[in-house]
């Protein structure tokens, strides 16, 4: 595949534009592979941001926030900013959160709003983001 350019971020119709020769060389097989590829990447990003965000809204010693999905107006199930567990163990399922907070955040519930769709949760499914950065400096994702 050859190096194309891509118009700026917020001209989305454009960039579609100019991958779709590039797309429309491949086959199938390769299509999904990539899409499969770009859904994880996407899904990582998310959380890095929600980690981001988190450290930001609460900082601490915290290793782990936790998301419940609830039934809203706006989605079917998304993750709730409101009552959101920390814990300062990485292995949280044996421990009480340190902490349950209201996160309210406009960065933060994008990012929560992106991964209820990413991952077809449902009412009650709990959502557990790593806070603590690895050596590169990204949170590391459950």
């Amino acid at each position: 595949m050859a190096w194309i350019t891509l118009p700026a971020h917020g001209q989305e119709s454009e960039r579609a534009a100019a991958l779709a020769p590039e797309l429309d060389a491949l086959e199938p097989a390769m299509l999904t592979a990539l899409r499969e590829a770009v859904a994880d990447a996407e899904e990582r990003a998310w959380r890095r941001t929600a980690a981001r965000r988190v450290r930001a809204l609460a900082p601490g010693p915290y290793a782990v926030a936790v998301f419940t999905a609830v039934v809203t107006k706006q989605w079917p199930d998304q993750y709730s900013d409101q009552g959101v567990e920390l814990y300062t163990q990485p292995d949280y399922e044996d421990w009480t959160p340190a902490e349950r907070l209201d996160l309210t955040d406009p960065e933060l519930t994008r990012a929560l709003d992106t991964l209820s769709a990413l991952l077809h949760l449902r009412s009650g499914d709990e959502l557990a983001i790593e806070l603590d950065p690895d050596a590169s400096g990204e949170p590391a994702d459950r």
